[in-house]
């Protein structure tokens, strides 16, 4: 008879590998009902662990998996940044992962069975099998609704709030005829700035209303401000990342615009960069490293408690964001 292996284990319990791992390992972050099914499961095949795997499996677990919602970019690099300042404080460290939606799960399944103590979500929609996750989970800077509150630690900032601040400012500098630049109109994200980006122009009764869609990158914004300006004469752009405002900046410099002089420019994130673009980027700055330090602290509560089999409310935080004013505005 062929030796059972806790590969057999978790197809037989429909599991992943590492959640078999956990509960072999005794470790906490499993829920009641899926242990007792894989300790049953275990007895009835009478499966005796590897002592010497076991060992070498604890050797490595301290790791905490990321996942991010999309590709690289300087904005997830800061936040970063500010989560692994907060692990190394306690002897963890993290393992990055970037991932398209319809990837999402599979990504997950590995963290599992490679048995992390936790994971932060960075950015992106929320997944219909984030339920699915037994292990502790935190969510940040991504977007959710009041059916999340209750479950999952969340940080983020209110999107829709952020946008409609960059706007007005653009109003209140004198800017009438004002763009806007995305990313992708299926994204909640760019959904949320847009609809601040509309409740600002609908509270000063402005008519001018520009939408393009470009790469979340500096050619992105490049290209999209050549599609504005081609088509209309704007005053003010509003660009929904630093990078993209750097790209439409390129673009209208090299086009014989002045800027702020002809047309005004404000990016999002507060990325490093956007200072030393000429001109200067004004921008709505996020908390990018505090957002991630929380993030990570939060984690580290939930592993904690779990350990100690204590459950607590979830903690929701809506960070505050900042206009940050430089040569690209009037």
């Amino acid at each position: 008879m062929a030796k059972i292996t806790i590969k057999d284990i978790a197809k037989k319990a429909e599991v992943g590998v590492g959640t078999v791992s956990r509960i072999i390992n005794n470790h906490p972050g499993v829920k009641e009902k899926t242990r007792e099914k894989v300790l049953k499961i275990i007895k009835e095949l009478n499966f005796k662990p590897n002592s010497m795997a076991i060992a070498l499996k604890r050797k490595k677990d301290n790791l905490v998996g990321i996942v991010i919602a999309g590709y690289s970019n300087l904005f997830f690099n800061d936040v970063i940044s500010g989560i692994d300042s907060e692990l190394k404080k306690v002897g963890l460290n993290s393992v990055v992962n970037y991932t398209e939606l319809k990837d999402f799960s599979d990504i997950i399944k590995k963290l599992e069975d490679f048995s992390v103590k936790g994971i932060i979500y960075l950015g992106g929609r929320y997944q219909k099998k984030l339920d699915a996750i037994e292990i502790p989970l935190v969510l940040a800077s991504t977007r959710y609704d009041s059916s999340y509150l209750k479950k999952y630690n969340i940080v983020t900032i209110d999107d829709r709030e952020a946008a409609y601040k960059a706007v007005k400012y653009l109003i209140d500098t004198g800017c009438k005829k004002i763009a806007i630049i995305i990313s992708n109109y299926k994204d909640e994200l760019a959904q949320q700035r847009i609809n601040g980006y509309k409740q600002a122009l609908k509270e000063s009764n402005l008519d001018y209303e520009f939408i393009v869609e470009g790469e979340y990158t500096a050619k992105g914004g490049y290209e999209s401000a050549k599609e504005i300006c081609l088509q209309n004469k704007p005053d003010g752009i509003f660009a929904i990342s630093d990078l993209m405002a750097i790209g439409a900046s390129r673009y209208l410099l090299e086009n014989k615009y002045r800027v702020p002089e002809d047309v005004s420019i404000v990016g999002f994130d507060g990325i490093e960069e956007s200072k030393y673009f000429y001109p200067s980027i004004t921008t709505v700055e996020q908390p990018r490293i505090f957002m991630g330090e929380l993030a990570a602290k939060l984690l580290i509560k939930e592993i904690e408690n779990r350990e100690k089999h204590t459950i607590i409310d979830k903690e929701n935080i809506c960070l505050d964001v900042k206009i940050v004013k430089r040569e690209s505005s009037k």
